[in-house]
């Protein structure tokens, strides 16, 4: 069984009919209201991706009010998957890496260094003449 979560935005107000219409979909499981940056949720179960596809293009995205729409498919048994090679090898030289940051940084500026007031009389000398 295939499933996917549909994350819908709609205009507002029309929540409410709209989860009254997304339930009466043979694939649709449930739907609901939320808070966020989605205004509802929806959940397709279908015995094939394909079908999953069509309810949302066909039947969803056509529905009045509808804005957009974004599908998480769900990816099964997380124990059934394969971890990834290790498709990156360290290939760059110690001596290339990047320095590690100081033991200690030395919080103390120095005042002649960063003088602000010595920098605003020598800006306003240059403007007057």
């Amino acid at each position: 069984m295939q499933r996917a979560f549909v994350l819908i935005n709609c205009d507002l107000g029309s929540e409410a009919s709209l989860i009254k219409e997304l339930n009466q979909l043979d694939t649709v499981k449930e739907s609901h209201g939320t808070f966020g940056p989605y205004d509802i949720v929806s959940v397709i179960e279908t015995d094939n991706q394909d079908k999953i596809r069509k309810t949302i293009s066909d039947h969803i995205r056509m529905l009045e009010h509808i804005r957009s729409t974004t599908t998480l498919m769900e990816v099964g048994n997380i124990e059934d998957l394969q971890p990834l090679p290790d498709i990156i090898p360290d290939v760059i030289p110690d001596e290339k890496k990047p320095l590690e940051p100081p033991d200690e940084v030395d919080d103390e500026v120095d005042d002649e260094e960063y003088d602000d007031d010595e920098d605003e009389e020598d800006f306003s000398d240059k403007t007057r003449g």
